[in-house]
């Protein structure tokens, strides 16, 4: 569930990152920034998600279906 507060933390973030990219790479157009911020975003959650596995293994293993 995404309350009020959520959403606007979730979108803050969003901002965040697309002001860092148009630094980066003035793009003209405001899709396409967003579109490289969501995917940077994700490949960020992406990679903690891989790091927190190879700290505990175990807890994965013992959560598994």
């Amino acid at each position: 569930d995404l309350n009020p507060e959520r959403i606007k933390e979730v979108a803050e973030i969003v901002d965040v990152k697309m002001k860092e990219i148009h630094r980066e790479f003035p793009l003209p157009s405001t899709t396409k920034i967003a579109v490289l911020a969501c995917l940077n975003l994700v490949d960020d959650y992406l990679r903690r998600d891989d790091q927190h596995k190879k700290r505990f293994p175990k807890w994965k293993k013992g959560l598994d279906l």
